[in-house]
């Protein structure tokens, strides 16, 4: 299809329509070419009609079709202050269900690849003109792993707008306030982009007393007058601040540079008891009131309770030059980020002055100032520089062409260094650790197409793809890696599409996880499935050098639907997806898992236990795991369409060729100020240049795959907007071996690694919204099946059983511009939306219950979930 072009181009789209409507009903096979602007059609007397159109600009140009396209209204509708809120709000649409990486997307910026998230994450939604998401599979094209989904941001050619914001929150039950305030600028000009962000962020500190935490009186002997629990954090004193900056130029045509700075500086305080012994009061002391030797077991608050506190800087310098090059994408980016940190832990004070006192028989015990002049013993310290240097080349182009399409090929080097400096100073012990990395590694991906609809003898099968990849990774610390991809795509059909790779790669652990500072928490509240009781213990974290690389193979099974009927019913809007996913990785660095009995006797060495068989202290620095297979299904829906009346004619829906501008800012508070869409490419934003397409191909090469997804209303009145998102994963398997030698891990059948237990066998996700006459709510959930963890079976040792958890969140949000003459009256509210929200509006928690249906005092709800239902509020102004 192609996308409309705007009002003064009306009268060619008329004719253009009702000639293309006219040629339809011939059995001449006709192209349409996705794009705008100026349209040409060239019939020379035969039964053969070549369209020739501009695709829109800063489409991604590719053959894989994407699985969802947004225009402005479906944007608008969501009620975002930034594409960061955006992609939060679309998770479902964007997130792998491969289980592999941080699960983060890449994004793109008109179809070229930018320097790093930063630089896109504070543009507002109103300049965006539509966000397209690819399958996994395209990200190699960029560079990229094929385990994250590409997210394509085009912008609007001419924007400018300057917005504020204000948000506070507080959960139900109080205890603390969070506060933010942000305020940003954009500019997009036709050779230029420039983005600036400030955002400071401040929440109060929540102490156990204040959610009614209950302590084991056996895992808490020292006594203490008043409740102790107000002096233990459930959550730390925060304050944060961020400055971001991004700066894009076109210098020539098909060619850009963007640059991006970033600073955060990020403080917490958290509470970790009070200061305590067991002191020795003999029985010759004046003070004895037995005449014989006494233990006092004493919590002190003087000077005051133990601290851990937590001071990080960050800054961050990226850029990015996109280019063509003899007809070959070029794209280089690089990225510098530095990460200090520092952490004092408190941990207790030093009573070697008052045991001598009380062995000298000059101490009072019971005296009301006993221990008043505590000093602290000296601070563990742990400090951290983390810095890392990315660069980033790539080459994409055609090879050759094929009678199915040209044969595109992407050629990529990279370069990584690490390099981690830690100081873990204790009481006992000093320890320095000073790592580097460097990582050099080159990749290429070939796309091959072999067969194409209606074209050749074997067009009947509809479109038939290949696409392989091969990279090897040479690290200064670990040697040579490799990886590769093998993948085949099939749409039978115009809306079908089924697709299936195979993924396998060397993975080494990152430095952190080698060489992190050692740290030991006091105090920590866990459960003891051996004795089946809470006990408060010290944890160990920190690096372990001695982790090995793991190898992984993958396998994924997809399909992508979009009927435009279904028994006799119009589903136009409507995207169904199906996934199967097959994971096998051995070797695998992972975080200590939950201490169960088969994980203590896996790890022996990493528990410590006293002579009455209680926990002491926990090691928990990352471990391999021998072996570790996953099976799952992923399948579920996008929905949408409009609410209200709609110009006549178009695409889908009635609405508008997919891709097609909307007309005005949403909000109407952003300056929109959109330059003709033929003109020359701008912004550096990637080219716009007339496609053709021969005759009898109805796909539209190099412009971005079938229009799928780009519905909405055309110019003028913008209707109302809704949409749904609908995805359920099924796991079919999830086992893990630690060691040889020792039974698997069954985390679907009562075996378990984290704090929830094992591996729940349903997951949900939702999104959904509704948007009318500036009135606007959206709905997102979360749902996790039941779990457990077995203990034993052995006297003493307890089984865990965890309820399931629906997790809802609702906003409600109104643009008060599109509210009758409320902004004409009320001038400053001009530009404004006022926006709720409520997380969590069920209250649900997980709910752990013991063999005996009691809750252990390490899982108590507030200790799992301390916000509870959580309430904020926010004004939004676009000046």
């Amino acid at each position: 299809m192609i996308p409309s072009p705007p009002s003064r181009r009306a009268g060619s789209y008329a004719r253009f329509i009702a000639i293309a409507s006219l040629t339809s009903i011939c059995t001449a096979p006709i192209v349409y070419a996705q794009g705008q602007g100026n349209i040409e059609i060239a019939d020379d007397g035969e039964s053969e009609i070549v369209v020739t159109a501009q695709r829109l600009r800063g489409a991604v140009e590719t053959d894989i079709a994407p699985l969802e396209q947004l225009n402005e209204g479906d944007i608008a509708a969501v009620g975002a202050s930034s594409i960061t809120d955006l992609l939060a709000a679309i998770a479902p649409q964007t997130s792998s269900g491969r289980g592999r990486g941080s699960g983060e997307p890449v994004v793109l910026i008109n179809g070229q690849r930018v320097s790093g998230f930063r630089e896109l994450r504070d543009i507002p939604p109103e300049a965006i003109r539509q966000v397209q998401i690819f399958p996994e599979e395209l990200s190699l094209q960029y560079g990229y792993r094929p385990d994250q989904r590409v997210i394509n941001f085009i912008l609007k050619d001419n924007f400018a707008s300057f917005n504020g914001e204000i948000e506070g929150g507080s959960p139900q039950r109080g205890g603390y306030v969070k506060n933010e305030f942000e305020s940003t600028f954009t500019t997009i000009g036709k050779s230029s982009r420039f983005n600036l962000n400030a955002e400071f962020e401040r929440q109060d500190g929540l102490t156990e007393a204040e959610r009614g935490i209950v302590e084991d009186s056996d895992a808490n002997i020292f006594e203490f007058d008043g409740d102790l629990n107000q002096f233990r954090s459930l959550l730390p004193a925060s304050e944060s601040f961020d400055v971001n900056g991004s700066y894009s130029r076109a210098i020539a045509p098909q060619t850009n540079f963007s640059l991006n700075a970033n600073y955060r500086l990020d403080g917490s305080v958290s509470l970790l008891g009070l200061p305590s012994a067991s002191l020795i009061l003999p029985g010759s002391s004046p003070f004895s009131p037995t005449g014989a030797d006494l233990i006092i077991n004493q919590a002190f608050n003087s000077p005051r309770p133990l601290e851990r506190e937590s001071v990080t800087h960050t800054a961050n310098f990226g850029f990015s030059f996109n280019s063509l090059l003899a007809g070959w994408r070029w794209a280089l980016s690089g990225d510098y980020s530095r990460a200090d940190q520092s952490i004092l832990t408190i941990r207790n004070a030093d009573f070697t002055t008052l045991q001598a006192g009380l062995l000298a028989g000059t101490v009072n015990p019971f005296a009301t100032d006993f221990g008043d002049d505590l000093a602290f013993l000296p601070a563990d310290r742990a400090d951290s520089l983390s810095q890392n240097i990315n660069l980033l080349n790539s080459f994409t182009g055609a090879l050759f062409d094929l009678p199915a399409g040209p044969v595109q090929l992407t050629f990529k080097t990279g370069f990584t260094r690490q390099m981690l400096d830690s100081l873990s100073e204790t009481t006992l012990s000093a320890v320095n650790a000073s790592l580097r990395r460097d990582n050099i590694n080159g990749a290429v991906n070939i796309d091959l197409p072999l067969v194409e609809r209606d074209i050749g003898a074997l067009g009947f099968l509809g479109e038939i793809a290949l696409n392989g990849n091969y990279g090897i990774s040479d690290l200064s610390d670990f040697g040579r890696l490799s990886e590769y991809t093998a993948g085949i795509r099939w749409s039978p059909a115009k809306a079908l599409t089924f697709s299936a790779s195979l993924i396998g790669d060397e993975n080494a652990p990152n430095i952190a996880q080698l060489g992190s500072p050692v740290q030991i928490l006091p105090n920590v509240s866990i459960f003891d499935f051996t004795r089946g009781e809470t006990t408060l213990v010290n944890i160990i974290s920190g690096g372990n050098p001695a982790l090995i690389a793991e190898k992984r193979r993958d396998l994924k099974l997809s399909l992508s639907w979009e009927p435009q009927r279904i028994l006799g019913v119009s589903t136009d809007g409507l995207n169904l997806q199906a996934e199967y996913f097959r994971n096998r990785s051995r070797n695998t660095s992972n975080a200590f898992p939950l201490l169960t009995p088969e994980i203590e006797a896996a790890f022996a060495d990493r528990v410590v236990r006293g002579t009455d068989g209680r926990l002491v202290s926990v090691d928990r620095r990352p471990v391999n795991y021998a072996e570790e297979n996953a099976q799952s299904i992923r399948w579920g829906f996008n929905f949408s369409g409009a609410i209200g009346e709609q110009r006549r004619g178009g695409g889908p829906g009635g609405g508008r060729p997919s891709g097609a501008p909307e007309g005005g800012p949403p909000g109407g508070g952003a300056g929109n100020r959109d330059s003709a869409p033929e003109a020359p490419a701008q912004n550096g934003q990637g080219g716009s240049g007339g496609q053709t397409q021969n005759a009898g191909s109805d796909r539209p090469r190099a412009a971005g795959g079938p229009p799928s997804g780009g519905r909405g209303a055309g110019p003028g009145r913008r209707p109302g907007r809704w949409q749904l998102s609908l995805f359920h994963t099924y796991q079919l398997e999830d086992e893990i071996l630690v060691a040889s030698g020792i039974p698997k891990l069954d985390l679907l059948n009562g075996s378990a690694t984290s704090s929830l237990g094992g591996t729940p066998r349903h997951r949900v996700e939702l999104s959904g919204g509704l948007f009318n006459k500036g009135l606007g709510m959206r709905v997102s959930g979360n749902y996790r099946g039941p779990t457990r963890a077995d203990g034993t079976g052995l006297r003493g040792s307890s089984d865990l059983r965890f309820s399931d958890l629906a997790s809802i969140d609702l906003r409600f949000f109104v643009n008060l511009d599109e509210r009758g003459n409320l902004t004409k009256n009320l001038k400053f509210l001009k530009g404004s939306r006022i926006a709720f929200r409520i997380d969590n509006i069920l209250n649900d928690v997980v709910d752990v219950r013991d063999e005996n249906g009691l809750i252990p005092l390490s899982y108590q709800p507030a200790i799992l979930d301390p916000n509870g239902r959580y309430f904020e509020i926010s004004f939004r102004k676009i000046f």
